[in-house]
This record gives C-alpha cells, sequence and structure tokens, in this order.
C-alpha cells in the first residue's frame, strides 16, 4: 500500500467542501444564544452555570435534523435525556479514579452500540461519550453532577424550543430546505467534472427530501407541488447524465451548458429556502434569468445529439421554475393532516447486531478498547486537560478503517489550525478592553462555526469545536494561555492510538470494491435490456444508482484505508485502478440513460447497442482483472 497515497487522498478530503451541506442559519441562531448565555452568566457572576448550559445549546443543535417538526422533536429529547446522562455519569465519576475507568468502559460500548438504532443513534452515541470525557476531566464545571446535568438540559430544552419556534409547521420549512438541498447538489455536480459528476448525492438527496414530504403529512395540493419540484431535479439529474456521455462531441459546449445549469440550479435553490415573507422579486427575477440564459445556450447546440439532450435538459429544469411560477400551497394554503407515527420496536434491532462478526458490534468493542484505553492513560499520568486524550478519541473512532483514516487526519489538520486561531484571538482580546465579553462572542461565533460545517468539511467544524473548548475555559479563567503544544500531542497521541487499534483486524470496506462493482455491471446489463424492449425502467434504473453507490463507496475506502495487523480475508485492489473502471462504469451507465432519452424522441441509433454491449464486456473482464 502507497503510504504517500494514502497521505494525498487524505488531505483531498481535508479539503474539500460540501458547499450543499453548509448549515450558517442554524449555526448562526446557536452562536447567538451561546453568546447570551455567557454573557448572561457574566453579569451575573455565574459563567460556570453558562457554560454547562452553553454546552447544551450547542450540542442538542448537533442532534437536530433536517427532517419534520415530530421527528426533530423526538431526536432533540432522546439527545437531551442520553447526553444528561453522559454529563451526570462524567460528573459523578470523576473523583474516582477505578470507577471512572469502568464507566469509561461501559460508557463506550454502550455509545458505540448506539448505532444499531441508526445513524441519529450513532451522532447521539458520540456526543454522549464526548461530553463524559469533558466532564469526567475539565476543570471548569460547576462540580456539583446533578446541577451541570440539570443546566445542560436546561440548555437543550432551550434549543429545542428555539429551533422548533423558527420552524412553524404550515410553512413547510423541513421540506424546502429539503428541495433546496436537492437543487444546491444538483448545482456542485453540475459545477464539477469526472468521476464526482455522476455521484449519486442529487438522487439521495431526492430521496430524502420525500421522506420529509411524508413525515410533515403534506397530502394534496402541498404534496404534488413538493414532489413536482424534486421530479424535477431528478429529471435535471439523469438528463445531466446523459449529456456528459456526449461530451466528447463538443466538449466546449458541454461544459458551457452544464456551468450555466449550476446557476440555474442555485437560483431555484435560492428561491425555496429563502425566508417567507421577505421581499423576493429580485430572487425570482434572478431564476428568470438564469433560465433564459440557459436556453439561449440550448438554442446553440452544435449537433443533433447533444441538441436533444440539452432540450431534455433544458424542459426538466424549466418546469421546476414553472412550479415556482405558481401560488406556494403554504400557509393558509397548506394541504398537511397529522402523519401517523410509524413505531419501529428498538429492541430488535439491538439483538439484531448482537453477534461478533456484525460491524456495529466490532465497533463497540474497538471502541470501548480505545476509549478505555485513552481514559486509563489519564487516570495514570494526572496531568493538566488530560481529558483532551478520550475526548479525542471519542470523535474521532469510526467503525470501519478508511473512515477513521479519514477522521484522524482531519482532527489532526483542524486542531492544528484551531489552536493558531485561539491563540490569535486570546492575544487580540488581551489588548482591548472588555476582553472577557469579547471572549464570549468568540465562543459563540466558534459554536457557530462548529455547527455550520459539521457536515460540510470536518476540519472547518473541528476548528469551531476546538476554539468553542478551548475559548470557554478561558472565559471561566481556568485555561492555560500557552498549553498549545500539549493539546497539539494530546490530539496526535489519541489519533495514532485510535489508528492501532482499528488497523487490528481491521474492517475494510474497500475488500467489498470488486463484488460490488460486479453487481453494479449486472444492474447496468438488466436496465440496457429494459430499455431496449422498451419497458418501464424505473425499478432497473434505482438498482444501478442503488449498487453504484457501494461500488463508489468502497472503491473510495480503498484509497484511503491503511496496512493493518492479522488482516481478514478478502480483496485487495488498486485504488486507482478501481477507481478507473468505476469511471468506466459511469460512462456505460450515462450511454445508456442517453440511448433511453434519444429513444424516447425517435432517434437512437440500434448500431450503438453494439458498443454498449462491448463496454459491459470489458468491465467486467476489467473487474476480473482487479481481484487478479
Amino acid at each position: 500500500m502507497d503510504q504517500r497515497r494514502v497521505a494525498e487522498e487524505a488531505l483531498r478530503a481535508c479539503l474539500r467542501l460540501q458547499r450543499s451541506n453548509v448549515q450558517w442559519v442554524a449555526g448562526l441562531r446557536t452562536g447567538i444564544l451561546i453568546a447570551l448565555a455567557l454573557l448572561v452568566g457574566l453579569w451575573a457572576g455565574r459563567v460556570d452555570v453558562a457554560l454547562s448550559v452553553s454546552m447544551g445549546l450547542l450540542f442538542v443543535s448537533i442532534a437536530d435534523c433536517a427532517d419534520s417538526r415530530g421527528v426533530r422533536l423526538r431526536i432533540m429529547l432522546w439527545a437531551t435525556l442520553w447526553i444528561g446522562v453522559g454529563v451526570l455519569l462524567g460528573g459523578l465519576a470523576s473523583e474516582f479514579r477505578a470507577t471512572h475507568v469502568f464507566i469509561a468502559l461501559v460508557m463506550a460500548a454502550a455509545c458505540g452500540y448506539a448505532g444499531a438504532v441508526g445513524p441519529r443513534g450513532a451522532l447521539i452515541g458520540v456526543l454522549t461519550l464526548v461530553l463524559f470525557a469533558f466532564y469526567a476531566g475539565a476543570p471548569v464545571v460547576v462540580d456539583i453532577a446533578l446541577l451541570d446535568t440539570a443546566y445542560f438540559v436546561v440548555g437543550g430544552v432551550i434549543t429545542i424550543g428555539v429551533n422548533l419556534l423558527f420552524t412553524p409547521p404550515r410553512r413547510l420549512g423541513a421540506v424546502r430546505s429539503g428541495i433546496a438541498h436537492s437543487y444546491r447538489e444538483l448545482q456542485d455536480s453540475a459545477q464539477r467534472r469526472g468521476i464526482e459528476l455522476a455521484a449519486p448525492t442529487v438522487a439521495a438527496a431526492v430521496l430524502s427530501a420525500r421522506s420529509v414530504v411524508d413525515h410533515e403529512g403534506c397530502v394534496g395540493g402541498s404534496a404534488a407541488w413538493a414532489n413536482a419540484l424534486l421530479s424535477s431535479a431528478e429529471r435535471t439529474r439523469l438528463a445531466l447524465l446523459a449529456l456528459i456521455s456526449e461530451r466528447s462531441i463538443d466538449p466546449a459546449y458541454v461544459d458551457e451548458l452544464t456551468t450555466q445549469l449550476s446557476h440555474t440550479a442555485r437560483a431555484i435553490a435560492d428561491e425555496v429556502a429563502a425566508p417567507l415573507g421577505l421581499p423576493g422579486q429580485r430572487r425570482r427575477a434572478r431564476a428568470r434569468s438564469s433560465l433564459r440564459t440557459l436556453q439561449e445556450v440550448v438554442a446553440r447546440a452544435p449537433d443533433p445529439r447533444l441538441a436533444t439532450l440539452a432540450q431534455d435538459v433544458d424542459e426538466a429544469i424549466a418546469a421546476a421554475i414553472g412550479v415556482l411560477d405558481q401560488p406556494w400551497p403554504l400557509g393558509a394554503r397548506a394541504d398537511i393532516v397529522s402523519p401517523p407515527r410509524a413505531h419501529v420496536p428498538v429492541l430488535p434491532r439491538l439483538r439484531a447486531h448482537l453477534h461478533w462478526s456484525d460491524p456495529v458490534a466490532e465497533h463497540a468493542l474497538r471502541l470501548m478498547v480505545a476509549f478505555g484505553g485513552a481514559t486509563l492513560a489519564t487516570v495514570i499520568v494526572d496531568v493538566s486537560h488530560a481529558y483532551w486524550l478520550p475526548l479525542t478519541v471519542a470523535w474521532i473512532a469510526k467503525p470501519d478503517l478508511s473512515n477513521t483514516v479519514s477522521r484522524v487526519t482531519m482532527r489532526i489538520l483542524g486542531t492544528m489550525v484551531g489552536l493558531v486561531v485561539v491563540m490569535v484571538i486570546l492575544l487580540v482580546a488581551h489588548e482591548l478592553p472588555g476582553e472577557a465579553i469579547i471572549l464570549c462572542l468568540a465562543v459563540g461565533l466558534t459554536g457557530a462555526m462548529a455547527l455550520a460545517y459539521l457536515n460540510a468539511n470536518y476540519p472547518l467544524a473541528v476548528i469551531g469545536i476546538t476554539g468553542f473548548v478551548l475559548l470557554i475555559e478561558h472565559v471561566t479563567g481556568d485555561g492555560e494561555r500557552y498549553d498549545v503544544i500539549a493539546r497539539l500531542i494530546a490530539t496526535t497521541l489519541a489519533g495514532l492510538w485510535v489508528l492501532l487499534v482499528a488497523s487490528v483486524r481491521p474492517r475494510r470496506t474497500g475488500s467489498t470494491a470488486v463484488a460490488a462493482m460486479h453487481a453494479t455491471t449486472e444492474a447496468l446489463r438488466d436496465y440496457a435490456v429494459v430499455v431496449r424492449r422498451g419497458e418501464d425502467s424505473t425499478s432497473a434504473r434505482a438498482r444501478v444508482l442503488s449498487e453504484r453507490t457501494a461500488a463508489l463507496a468502497a472503491v473510495s475506502a480503498a484509497t484511503m484505508e491503511t496496512p493493518g495487523f492479522w488482516e481478514r480475508a478478502g480483496d485487495r485492489v488498486d485504488p486507482v485502478q478501481a477507481a478507473a473502471v468505476v469511471t468506466d462504469i459511469i460512462g456505460a451507465t450515462s450511454s445508456i440513460l442517453a440511448e433511453e432519452l434519444l429513444e424516447e424522441r425517435g432517434q437512437s441509433d440500434p448500431a450503438l447497442w453494439d458498443r454498449i454491449d462491448s463496454e459491459l464486456d470489458d468491465l467486467d473482464a476489467r473487474v476480473d482483472a482487479l481481484r487478479a
């Protein structure tokens, strides 16, 4: 395994920003609440109380999600409960070393196993473990466990109330947010070239938004309005992929068209997501102006095949703007009902993962070893701020090796930059009047940054988290201005320790790459047969998307996975060669899709099917060669 290539891929992952996932509105809202809580605590002389309230404000906001009010309420209530338990146990265990280590082992196993409930369960488990480590070791809390927990719960309750208050039910904020996210993913896809263009992020965003439509109880006109916009996003994605398959005819023209499509998708997203009641004529005019420019580009198509596919792109995106031109079924016109709550029993899901070979059970065991070992080290080596070691382990330990490598790299890089940022803030604040007030505002800003970039760029989120924790220590007067080196050493040691634990009989996502690519080529053959017969291809196309997603994930993981100890049996592939095969698989998918769209307009060339069959045969041979 080329360690230099792994390092390059890890660095590239650190620098990648998913702009469609930036959440500045939620971040700023939470940052303002944090700053206000700290300022009130400063004014009342109880900054220690404001600390626990601020923890509740930030961490319960991190657990929030873009879904219906009912789903969000349940998730934030569960987060407040379980993270509060972590705060309580951390406070109780802080004075008893042997008990501290024992509880740390049990907490790590339980929090790691929380992933059996689902992604939100895994996230709440991480947050619970992080605050357990903080309250067990940080010197800046109230030091009465029950009070710490009570203040944390107060912050969580404030977060729940404010977050739900800003999403009136009949404004369908979560639905509009999901629609806007789909079009922002479309914007990102249209701006990129190569393998990322075909990444199924738009399809995933559309599926997620459709589930939110159901969770919100949309029926009648509201459901039809939302689903029409989402259908246009999916149709545009398909037309875009088909167009890219013919890019070699005139690359400059296709690039111009996709760039303009990106502008139009962004304009639609901005219009849908903007708060209702604000003046919007300029915003609405921008979407229509962008569409007119796109149509001018479509009219200049230099080739009949490109003209047909460009027309499909135009019609799909124009349909979305046509929907936006009609009255929106929101507010008094909203057509919603109380959605039935689907009760999914938790115990069967927990029992389903209760065996040694299960990924969730393995992660719980690894997390117990990693977090327990880090906690034991802090108990034995009693130094200031030793809690930073297990706290970092809780943040970065992931179920598979590739994500662990990526998260460790991101954490170290983000911490390095975050420490520099904190030092700059401290130096500037020390030279200005009202140092404490400046630090309170800075804590709010770092909390906003952490929440805004958590799903968009983890290193930027780490900068925010690092600043939040360190600055809050300085606000309470317990921080050490020049402990930068100690923090960085602790972060690096935690990363190396987690990598060591993850490298023992590692669970490799990349080992499934060959099987996933074979499954994708088989799905492509079935899709091609359905298209040739003129049958409904919806399910066949969905299967291709699912299999291709798995193949992309496996190949991406293979680029990040380092050598391990006592390796399991499984296929090991060269990531560069595998990525080339996946790129060609995506090209074959786009070719079949293009033929499907052209056949609908009676412009298909039967001879091209021979080329597609030849491409699929070649892909099967190349996938087999990867295994060899």
